[in-house]
Formats: structure tokens, C-alpha cells, sequence
């Protein structure tokens, strides 16, 4: 259940495994695999933008990995969750929407 594993994973330091940003219908998709608490993750990120990454290397580290809401807060769609790691600033982006899946078993 996505809501599920977002709990396990957000404040968590994350291991991104696998970065990839492919061009979808004229806009950005992301996605990272990652592994967390001894478990695979797939995160699939739509209508990506703002991205802001400091230091690309594999696999990167993220300490605090979060992923915030603004949907209530009158921003453009494309702005609905911000993705970022709120303690060393290495990665940040927006998207509209996301998708998680544990590469372990339950999706």
C-alpha cells in the first residue's frame, strides 16, 4: 500500500540505487530505485520539474528523504509534492503525482 510504505521511507536516510528521467508525453518522469530499511523500493515520479540535484554519484546517499504536499496550498499542479532531503540538500524536485512500489513483494 503506497501510503504504507511512504511512512516507512519519509525522515529515513534512503540509498538511491537507480536514477532515471525519461521523457513522457511532454513531460518529465522520474525514477528512483531505492533501497530503505533493508527493502527495494521503486518510486515513479509524473510531470517532474524544478529538479535540483548536488552531488550524482551511485548510489547516493540521502539522509531525511521527504516528500511533502502542497496540494492544499493553490499550487500549480505540476507543483502538488515536493520531493527533497531536507538535511544535506542534495536532491529536490516537484511533481503532480507518484507512484511507490516495494520491489519485495506487495506493491
Amino acid at each position: 500500500m503506497k501510503s504504507d510504505i511512504l511512512k516507512d521511507i519519509q525522515g529515513q536516510q534512503i540509498e538511491i540505487l537507480e536514477f532515471i528521467l525519461n521523457r513522457v508525453d511532454y513531460q518529465l518522469e522520474l525514477s528512483l530505485k531505492i533501497s530503505c530499511n533493508n527493502e527495494i523500493h521503486l518510486l515513479v515520479f509524473y510531470n517532474v520539474s524544478n529538479i535540483n540535484i548536488e552531488a550524482l554519484s551511485m548510489p547516493l546517499q540521502i539522509e531525511g528523504f521527504e516528500i511533502l504536499s502542497n496540494k492544499n496550498l493553490g499550487y500549480d499542479k505540476s507543483m502538488n509534492y515536493k520531493i527533497n532531503d531536507f538535511e544535506e540538500n542534495k536532491l529536490s524536485f516537484y511533481c503532480e503525482d507518484f507512484d511507490v512500489f516495494n520491489l519485495d513483494g506487495d506493491t
